[in-house]
Parts: structure tokens; C-alpha cells; sequence
């Protein structure tokens, strides 16, 4: 039996399914799956798809990944608009109150 077991459904290092909420290192792998797929240039909601349906994710950790990862691109954008305290320290600062409302509703 030449190549018996080549064929496995899943790569050796994949954990078994459980709750992702309660198992960080499901969330971690997952998170590097998602990253690693919109690094080159893949859709991102049919990348969260296949990233979540392939980790059993619930739908509390595909939010977690939808909200909380990007491409290293977008990544090193967002880093580029941080400030510190100092800063901004006694200057005007706007918030976008809108999103920020909307992202404590669905927390």
C-alpha cells in the first residue's frame, strides 16, 4: 500500500475542534491562518469563512478574528496612526463615537 494515509483530511499539527473561546491556542492558529491568507490578497470574509469552518470556530471567535486581524499591510498602517498620551496631551482629539458605540453594543 504505497502512499496509504498520504491523503489525510487534516495537517498533523491541527488540534482536535473544541471551543475556541476556551482553548487560546485554537484562536492563535486560527489567527495565523486568517493573516497568512489576506497577507496574499485572499477575500477577507470568504477567508474567515474557511478559517473559521476549518477550526469549528463559534461565532464569538470568528468575531474576535474578524475584528482583531489584518494583513501585515493594513497592520503596518494602523501602527503609523498611534499616539501616545504626550502626544496629544492638551490638543483637540476626535473619536469616531459612532464605531466605538457600535463595537461596545456587539462585544
Amino acid at each position: 500500500m504505497v502512499g496509504a494515509g498520504a491523503c489525510s483530511s487534516a495537517p498533523p499539527s491541527l488540534p482536535a475542534m473544541s471551543d475556541a473561546t476556551t482553548d487560546p491556542t485554537l484562536l492563535v492558529l486560527a489567527a495565523a491562518d486568517l493573516r497568512y491568507l489576506l497577507n496574499r490578497g485572499y477575500p477577507r470574509e470568504q477567508s474567515l469563512a474557511l478559517v473559521g469552518n476549518r477550526y469549528g470556530l463559534d461565532r464569538t471567535a470568528r468575531q474576535l478574528l474578524h475584528r482583531g486581524v489584518c494583513a501585515d499591510a493594513a497592520a503596518r498602517v494602523r501602527r503609523a496612526k498611534l499616539r501616545l498620551l504626550a502626544q496629544v496631551l492638551g490638543r483637540p482629539l476626535a473619536l469616531d463615537g459612532h464605531n466605538v458605540l457600535i463595537t461596545l453594543e456587539s462585544a
